[in-house]
């Protein structure tokens, strides 16, 4: 092809329009309908997003009030257990003065025995020893409890020990001694509910759980723990033989 008879490139280009031109009203057509739907769309995402929000706060706010109710409601209670354990103790305050009076009388007179000077022969040690068997067998019987009696169940058998062999070491008697200050305190502190615990542990290491009830009567001939560590008993007073038939020394 010549020269001259080659289309003008401007002709071309408007030879091309010219042929798109008749689809101008649908491209228009189609791209009002694609905006359209991506305007509804991000509206319906928009209109999600706040109800997602809204339901979101909702929870919180559900979610809040829960817990302030269930604060409100542990307050509550534990201001009815307090007022409650206040009557309580106040009620029982006759008998829970007489008791610590008693704890407090019971290890004086054993604590006593612990003295190296004091001769398991002489005027002073038989008194001691007298009072704390007659707490032992009267007041404390009645207002301690197991733990307490096991444990004043050990001095009592340290004590028949000493005054069975005067030069035997002391070290089992003031440990039983112990033994019985920590089962008084523990349980003046349940009664009086400082504790704050259903029920008390003994203060052996097993840790194992103290009755409320008295086990004199049910278990009188049972012997008390024996403490590991604690020197084999010789008295014949606390044979075990004795101990089953239930014929004490004391």
């Amino acid at each position: 092809m010549s020269e001259p008879d080659r289309p003008k490139p401007t002709l071309v280009k408007a030879r091309w329009w010219r042929r798109l031109l008749p689809l101008s009203p649908y491209a228009l057509a189609v791209w009002t309908v694609l905006t359209a739907a991506a305007s509804a769309g991000w509206q319906i995402y928009e209109a999600h997003q706040r109800v997602v929000a809204a339901e979101a706060a909702a929870d919180k706010e559900a979610k809040g009030r829960a817990v302030a109710q269930a604060e409100a409601d542990l307050a509550r209670k534990e201001a009815r257990e307090e007022a409650a354990l206040s009557r309580r103790v106040e009620s029982q305050q006759p008998f829970l003065k007489r008791k610590l009076d008693t704890f407090f009388e019971a290890i004086q007179a054993a604590g006593k025995l612990t003295d190296n000077d004091l001769e398991p022969k002489s005027l002073k040690w038989q008194d001691a020893a007298n009072r704390f068997w007659q707490l032992r067998w009267g007041e404390l019987e009645m207002v301690g409890d197991p733990g307490v009696r096991d444990a004043a169940r050990r001095v009592g058998q340290q004590i028949v020990e000493m005054e069975y062999e005067p030069s035997r070491d002391r070290r089992d008697l003031r440990w039983a001694v112990e033994c019985l200050a920590d089962e008084l305190r523990l349980a003046t502190e349940h009664a009086w509910g400082i504790d704050n615990v259903s029920q008390r542990m003994t203060a052996l290491p097993s840790q194992a759980p103290v009755s409320k009830l008295p086990s004199g009567c049910t278990l009188g001939n049972r012997p008390p723990t024996h403490l590991e560590g604690m020197a084999p008993l010789m008295a014949p007073g606390n044979s075990r033989a004795l101990m089953r038939d239930g014929n004490f020394a004391r």
